[in-house]
């Protein structure tokens, strides 16, 4: 797991009741990609899982939760400094305070959060001569003997406490100084970025900055995997803690989620399988975080990123130069890929990256329902801010074909991410107030250039028919209330774009 760029060199399962997580020394690897797909392409482009951190990058390497404490302790201080460099008039100083005391109010929590984990360890109430009271009396010892909190005679952890509960107070914590830095930090990085990017060193101390917290969540997912616990388990029963709702109020919650949630769509044996292994990888370091905060600190890091690249070629071109690209290293460009592609898998695989690209017709429905939630959702599209990503990702592969060789790989992947999008805006969510026309002239380029066929634009100047049931097509009108292009009709299809969090939430006014 540590030190290693690539897929996680394990298997993370869950027998039975017990729901313990297991490594072992095996590659839980996604089902291959049908070859013309967008994971083919991706694959072809990047030989390996877009996901996955960069080739420069490295995880960091920690024997236990304990020095994964002291380290904590180390950076929650430096990271909560950042405020200082935020100007008095900065719009964004509130917001920096708030992280800012988030992560100096952690200082006490990781401080008695040590004290546990430096106390020596208690026996187990069965080494003392007693029963075991954690674990059922007629289950035999053996690999699920241990529930899936982990509280069995041998996941005890120093000061005789559960090692669960110790894991989760250290992912709470971690969360909380995740949550601080993204919030004192941004107003950090915008300077930056305001200012066009003023000297190498400034950006690679954001990078570096940004690249730490990704590391270090990484770090953890790893330190669950070898206790063998669950990060989800973990998380849930914290909340849970710390919420105070009644039974009524939550039963309230989920039917409200359940009738606005769309047509439910049964998965594939193979979206399954890339499923379990997505839980597996990568999406062990949502399950560490959460994925809304896993999405945001992605988000951050390829947005900086993006707009570092945007203006280097910007400066490049306004001084004549014939090879604009050549001042933006290959590896920037893979980062900022990499990491938007992060973005839009934190909740798990995408559906359509297993597609024939042909199958994106204006009236073809994906081979889903013609809710149109079904659609977005099959595409990853959660939010305007997951559209964004997916526009800002089609510009990104772009720009790398066009700079960087003009590879055939790099051509078919520009293709087949450009025609999602442009499906998406033109077909899905017509009249939204999102256009596609940069998109399909790029499909149209790549195509002349390079491919020398006409599959990859096929279809999509066709208009989409109003489908059953729809206003236009003189049916009822659907529910209010229900995903689609009513909640991302609001985010601006161009414009320069921000590093706020990736999530807009319905109805709120604050960035």
């Amino acid at each position: 797991v540590t030190g290693a760029p690539g897929p996680y060199p394990l298997r993370v399962r869950a027998p039975g009741r017990a729901g313990r997580m297991t490594a072992e020394v095996a590659s839980l690897e996604e089902p291959p990609f049908p070859a013309g797909t967008l994971g083919a392409a991706w694959a072809a482009a990047f030989s390996g899982d877009g996901a996955q951190p960069a080739k420069s990058e490295t995880t960091p390497s920690f024997d236990s939760a304990k020095d994964f404490v002291v380290e904590l302790q180390r950076r929650a201080p430096e990271w909560a400094q950042l405020f200082q460099q935020v100007p008095a008039d900065s719009r964004n100083r509130k917001d920096a305070l708030g992280g800012a005391l988030k992560l100096r109010a952690s200082a006490k929590k990781l401080e008695a959060l040590l004290e546990t984990l430096a106390a020596p360890a208690a026996k187990a109430p069965d080494q003392e001569g007693g029963a075991n009271a954690d674990a059922p009396a007629e289950e035999p010892a053996g690999d699920g003997d241990a529930d899936a909190s982990g509280e069995g005679a041998d996941a005890r952890a120093s000061g005789g406490r559960p090692q669960s509960e110790v894991f989760a107070e250290c992912q709470a914590a971690f969360r909380e100084i995740t949550l601080g830095f993204l919030e004192v930090s941004f107003a950090v990085d915008e300077i930056t970025t305001k200012e066009r990017f003023p000297d190498m060193a400034a950006v690679n101390e954001v990078r570096e900055r940004l690249r730490s917290a990704c590391g270090l969540t990484r770090a953890l997912a790893a330190l669950f995997v070898k206790a063998e616990l669950d990060p989800k388990v973990t998380a849930k029963k914290s909340q849970e803690a710390d919420q105070n709702v009644s039974p009524e109020m939550i039963k309230m919650l989920e039917k409200c989620v359940e009738e606005n949630k769309g047509t439910a769509v049964l998965p594939s044996d193979e979206i399954k399988a890339a499923r379990s292994a997505w839980e597996s990888g990568e999406g062990l370091c949502s399950a560490v975080l959460g994925e809304e905060i896993w999405e945001a600190l992605m988000w951050r890091r390829a947005i900086f990123l993006f707009s570092y690249i945007n203006d280097c070629l910007r400066r490049a071109e306004e001084a004549g130069s014939k090879a604009p690209g050549d001042d933006v290293p290959m590896e920037v460009f893979e980062e900022a890929t990499s990491c938007f592609n992060a973005m839009l898998h934190a909740q798990g695989p995408i559906a359509s990256d297993r597609d024939d690209p042909a199958i994106w017709q204006a009236n073809s429905f994906d081979g889903q329902p013609v809710d149109e939630p079904a659609r977005m959702f099959h595409h990853g599209v959660y939010s305007s801010s997951h559209l964004r990503g997916l526009k800002f990702l089609a510009e990104l592969c772009y720009l790398k074909w066009k700079h960087k060789g003009k590879s055939k790989a790099d051509a078919e992947l520009t293709a087949v991410i450009n025609r999602k999008f442009t499906h998406v805006v033109r077909h899905i969510i017509p009249g939204a107030g999102w256009t596609a026309d940069v998109e399909y002239d790029r499909v149209l380029e790549v195509e002349k250039e390079v491919l020398d066929t006409s599959i990859y634009s096929q279809g999509l100047n066709e208009k989409p028919a109003a489908p059953p049931g729809s206003a236009a097509s003189g049916g009822k009108k659907g529910k209010p209330g229900k995903a689609g292009a009513a909640d991302i009709a609001d985010a601006p299809a161009s414009g320069e774009p921000t590093a706020q969090q990736p999530r807009k939430k319905k109805g709120s006014k604050k960035k």
